[in-house]
């Protein structure tokens, strides 16, 4: 039967949430009503029954395939994938699928042969989904208006991480990010994830963002764990949005936050490790954007909505385990997850040393954490945490054995402040100033920000060392 042409049902993860909005916008500026539909395959079994209601809905389905396959095992991708497989075979006058990852994609999922939206111009995108859903594309359509097209960058984005590519889960916190952020309307709002240290809230923040990106033109992104570092890099985002500079710090600051205030464009400041809310708080702006801060106070209570952020869930464990480590199987990542209490920091810390040393045994290596005595391994213990002391001595050990010097510059680099890593300082020093090996390796050019920032990741958590 043919599909009737005034109703189109689109279907996405909640991680595609800014493609499956531009789509639908496209969808309803062409003529027919809309549907959105979240799904979630990690929440449901793969069966048939699972898409059974989408066929309930009048008109064309359109599946928006991203990057869920990540988060499932081998199998479960390819159950899922069968499933939608059938659904496409089965219904091909109601049923299309776009994709819009721009990573590998398993055969299984190859396999729906969906039509691929990203590298693509807004104007040739939109073609495709209007011709997908079966609807005459208009010969005018102001691409300008409505949701940003999702592969265009915010016209001002400072300061951003990269998006981790092994990010996995926290789907349910994501939402609840999204919900509360998004709850707001046209009134600003706040979130604040909070959690000890090693709980991933950064990461979190880092993958909000670059998810859903697409819905600000302004993302500033500020590590807030020093106020005066803090100050500095907001003050920077003044020539971004064309505020005249003013030389002093104070003016140029109140300055972005009248530009934050007024301004209609939507946009989002991210406060990464923020300590004390007084003493941040004249660089969160009364306006109608977003702010996101990540913290382990609990003093952010008064000034944002909470979102705790727990450690991992065991499936989320496992599934991150396997993919730092392949050598693991899923019980043996299992095993793992329990040791380390699904903490995601020791996570990604033991899976990685796992998948440098081969030739450990991975049941061994879970004894020495399980046991959890630094003592054996070298390190002064302090009784707080035995099993991050173990996991971060056999790390050090292991640097020590395979690269002296960057051991040495570790250990030297613990005698300044954790969230300033200071590489300039190190690289400008008279040759006199260090040890020749240390000159040498801070002197290459790959020493640069980047891995000052990884070594400022690693130092801000772990347990001081015996020296």
């Amino acid at each position: 039967m043919t599909a009737e042409l005034g109703h189109v049902t689109v279907v996405f993860a909640g991680q595609s949430e800014s493609w499956a909005k531009w789509i639908d916008h496209q969808i309803r500026a062409a003529g027919p009503a809309t549907t959105l539909v979240r799904w979630n395959p990690l929440r449901r079994p793969a069966t048939g029954e699972a898409l059974k209601e989408l066929l309930s809905a009048p008109g064309r389905i359109l599946l928006v395939i991203d990057d869920w396959h990540e988060q499932l095992d081998r199998d479960r991708i390819d159950a899922w994938a069968g499933v939608l497989k059938q659904l496409l075979t089965e219904h091909p006058d109601r049923v299309a699928a776009v994709s819009v990852t721009a990573r590998p994609m398993p055969d299984a999922v190859i396999a729906l042969a969906p039509v691929e939206l990203r590298g693509l111009r807004p104007e040739a995108a939109r073609h495709r989904v209007l011709q997908l859903a079966g609807i005459p594309a208009p010969d005018a359509l102001d691409l300008r208006r409505g949701p940003r097209f999702p592969d265009d960058p915010p016209a001002v984005w400072g300061g951003v991480p990269r998006r981790n590519s092994r990010f996995v889960g926290r789907l349910e916190l994501l939402e609840q990010v999204y919900a509360a952020l998004s709850a707001a309307g046209r009134d600003g709002a706040a979130v604040a994830l909070r959690g000890p240290s090693g709980h991933g809230k950064t990461q979190l923040a880092m993958e909000y963002v670059h998810r859903f990106a697409g819905e600000y033109d302004i993302v500033w992104w500020v590590s807030a764990a020093q106020r005066v570092t803090a100050r500095q890099q907001f003050a920077e985002l003044a020539p971004a949005m064309g505020v005249a500079a003013t030389g002093d710090l104070s003016a140029t600051i109140k300055a972005v936050q009248r530009e934050l205030d007024g301004t209609a464009r939507p946009w989002l400041l991210v406060l990464d490790g923020a300590d004390d809310p007084e003493r941040l708080s004249g660089l969160v702006p009364e306006g109608r954007g977003h702010v996101l801060v990540t913290t382990h106070r609990g003093e952010w209570s008064a000034h944002a909505e909470v979102i705790e952020v727990p450690a991992f869930e065991r499936r989320e464990s496992i599934a991150f385990a396997r993919r730092r480590a392949d050598r693991l199987s899923d019980d043996e990542a299992e095993r793992l997850a329990e040791v380390v209490e699904d903490m995601p920091l020791l996570l990604d810390q033991t899976a990685a040393w796992l998948q440098l040393n081969p030739g450990v045994p991975v049941n061994a290596y879970i004894r020495d954490i399980r046991d959890g005595k630094p003592d054996r391994f070298g390190v002064m213990a302090s009784g707080h945490h035995p099993k991050y002391e173990v996991a971060w001595a056999k790390l050090i050990n292991t640097l020590r054995e395979s690269h002296e010097p960057a051991w040495q510059l570790l250990n030297l680099l613990v005698c300044f402040a954790h969230d300033v890593v200071p590489v300039r300082l190190l690289q400008t020093a008279r040759p006199t100033e260090l040890p020749p090996e240390l000159a040498e390796l801070v002197a290459e050019r790959r020493t640069g920000p980047s891995v000052g920032h990884r070594l400022r990741q690693e130092r801000r958590r772990r347990p001081r060392r015996q020296r």
